[in-house]
């Protein structure tokens, strides 16, 4: 993955005017709504990648946007996976997730207005929502 090199390109990207860092990353929510294949694609295409959430910290970060957002997590046979590959080491589920309704439910959103410890649902990845692309800098 590429670095961001300034501010102003992230601009150009399309970001919403929520960006923060945290630890030498820099973290901007979509402008545009897609689904979580589309996110994927879109966070890659400019250099970064859907939030690999690695902290209560960076959690916490993720859960201060005012919208339900894609984070970079989907379950693949049974076992959630970051977009890295990696897998999950705490988790942040909402009361009663994952609960897979329909068994369609496969990427991982973070609910707005629920406490940072508890706001992750599984959801159908084929929804189109706002997303978070996490940039290294």
């Amino acid at each position: 993955m590429k670095k961001v090199q300034n501010l102003e390109q992230l601009l150009l990207i399309g970001c919403l005017t929520g960006r923060s860092n945290f630890s030498s990353h820099l973290y901007c929510v979509s402008a545009t709504m897609l689904t979580w294949n589309e996110s994927r694609h879109s966070c890659a295409e400019n250099g970064a990648y859907l939030v690999i959430i690695n902290s209560p910290e960076e959690q916490k970060l993720m859960s201060n946007f005012q919208m339900h957002v894609w984070i970079g997590l989907s379950v693949t046979e049974g076992v959630w996976k970051w977009v890295d590959n990696t897998e999950v080491i705490k988790e942040y589920w909402a009361t009663g997730e994952p609960n897979n309704v329909n068994g369609i439910e496969d990427c991982v959103e973070i609910l707005s207005g629920r406490p940072s410890q508890e706001n992750w649902n599984d959801f159908s990845c084929e929804e189109k929502k706002h997303y978070v692309c996490e940039y290294e800098y």
